[in-house]
């Protein structure tokens, strides 16, 4: 992830990632080359790990849904 990458665009990259390959198919190696970081960095921006980066993603699609509504 290039500094100048903000976290919405990192989280984008992630949604990417998790809708191709399904939750239990996304491992840490690609969700974090896909943003172009190291684990370690990726675990800085989730310290949560994969069930972090899940319940962020989770929650923006439900936020997305109530504005429809």
């Amino acid at each position: 992830m290039a500094d100048s990458t903000t976290k919405l665009e990192l989280i984008a990259i992630l949604d990417d990632v998790f809708r191709r390959r399904g939750y239990e198919g996304a491992t840490l190696a690609e969700l974090a080359a896909a943003c172009g970081l190291g684990k370690a960095s990726l675990y800085h921006h989730f310290p949560g790990g994969k069930d972090e980066m899940a319940r962020v993603l989770l929650h923006r699609a439900v936020a997305e849904l109530n504005t429809l509504a």
